[in-house]
């Protein structure tokens, strides 16, 4: 009984891992503000930007931080068009679902579908855009949003010179 519980438990496991997407160039332009940071609180730093990876050191209070590139690792949102909006009827097929993925601001994400990944207003939420919501944005309500994305964790490549190393960090600093 416990071999087939431990067996189910590591299925489910890679089944939520391997339905993650992991986002590298999620930084382009003015997107992100990296700098030099001190640290509050102990942070493991991992060879790869997952807790599976190795740690290579435990930082302490006080190290100081300098932020190179960052990657996210989330479940994507999963949408059905609705109303393809005049702006993405050259980009998108109406019929396939598409994936909700990062937000970028001001009910700007990436999508993808198929291959194709570009940025575009679009709702988040189920309810977003429901008519009873006073707060409608409705140019972003051209889908019916089937599965809310959700950020597992915002990744930071580092480097910490005190220490002569480089590794990845999960952000924020201040609650790890």
């Amino acid at each position: 009984m416990i071999y087939k519980l431990l067996f189910v438990t590591i299925l489910f496991a890679t089944n939520l891992i391997s339905n993650t997407i992991i986002l590298d160039k999620i930084c382009d332009g003015n997107d992100c503000v990296f700098g030099n940071h001190t640290l509050t609180k102990h942070n493991n730093i991992y060879d790869i930007p997952f807790f599976d990876g190795k740690v290579i050191k435990v930082l302490k209070p006080k190290d100081k931080i300098s932020e190179l590139k960052a990657k996210i690792r989330l479940f994507p949102g999963i949408a059905k068009i609705t109303n393809i909006n005049n702006k993405y009827k050259n980009k998108l097929d109406s019929k396939k679902e598409i994936l909700i993925l990062d937000n970028i601001k001001d009910n700007y994400s990436r999508i993808r579908q198929d291959n194709s990944t570009f940025i575009a207003k679009i709702s988040r939420k189920k309810n977003q855009c429901n008519k009873n919501n006073k707060n409608i944005d409705k140019e972003s309500c051209w889908v019916d949003v089937i599965k809310e994305p959700f950020i597992i964790g915002f990744w930071v490549y580092v480097d910490v010179k005190s220490h002569n190393l480089k590794g990845w960090v999960l952000k924020p600093y201040d609650k790890y």
